[in-house]
């Protein structure tokens, strides 16, 4: 900034001799910045005067001056040239299409975003109570998991136990089957040999008859034919 002004510093008056009066014209005044409203205007330059050393020192001056001025402006935010398109449209009034745009935009936006947010409220909700119930059902399962699983494996052990009984007593129910097959055949030979004995006493009873029929009827033969023989022997006249 000292080197910028030394550059537009006029340079510096030649030794004092006579000299005529020379006028000056006034510089054009500074352009004024948009931004110009936020700040007080800045004072005219004084006319010069008809010394020529005291011109020339106030036209420096009022150069120093305008370049503070244009500095100052510039490090406040101000731009001489003009303001960029993003704060030219920031600065855009009411009646600006643009203006319009960006509101509707923004309000379809918001409308849009808001609407998104009321349908999501209820499916959060919705979401947090079915957290919050399979967690409820998965402490009760592991409150009545190992008692289950402990009765499961009792009923598992009952259930072997009982067909461990129940093949016993098959094996019981097929030995007794197969003992009384046994009897059973034992008797039906028994029956067999009883029929058989007496058959063969009811056969032995009557040969044992028959001979006793027949042993009388050979001695009353014997004896008869035994008296002939002795009649015979004595003579026809004896008796």
């Amino acid at each position: 900034m000292a080197t910028h002004r030394l550059r537009l510093r006029l340079p510096p008056s030649p030794s004092p001799r006579l000299l005529r009066p020379v006028s000056l014209p006034l510089p054009p005044p500074p352009p004024r910045p948009l931004l110009a409203s936020t700040r007080p205007p800045a004072p005219h330059p004084p006319l010069p005067s008809s010394d020529p050393v005291e011109a020339n020192s106030e036209a420096a001056a009022a150069l120093e001056e305008e370049e503070e001025g244009s500095v100052a402006s510039v490090g406040a935010g101000g731009y001489p040239g003009g303001l960029p398109a993003h704060l030219r449209a920031a600065r855009a009034g009411l009646g600006d299409p643009a203006f319009f745009l960006l509101a509707f935009v923004a309000v379809t936006t918001s409308a849009a975003f808001t609407s998104m947010v009321a349908v999501a409220i209820p499916t959060m909700l919705a979401m947090r109570r079915a957290a919050n119930s399979f967690t409820l059902l998965a402490d009760a399962a592991l409150e009545e998991l190992p008692s289950t699983m402990a009765a499961v494996r009792l009923s598992g052990m009952e259930i072997s136990d009982l067909t461990l009984e129940l093949s016993d007593l098959s094996q019981e129910i097929a030995d007794g089957v197969n003992k009384s097959a046994k009897v059973a055949q034992a008797v039906e030979a028994g029956l067999g040999q009883m029929r058989d004995l007496a058959r063969q006493q009811a056969a032995s009873m009557i040969e044992e008859r028959a001979n006793l029929q027949t042993i009388p009827n050979a001695a009353k033969k014997s004896s008869g034919s035994s008296t002939r023989q002795r009649r015979q022997e004595k003579g026809p006249f004896t008796r």
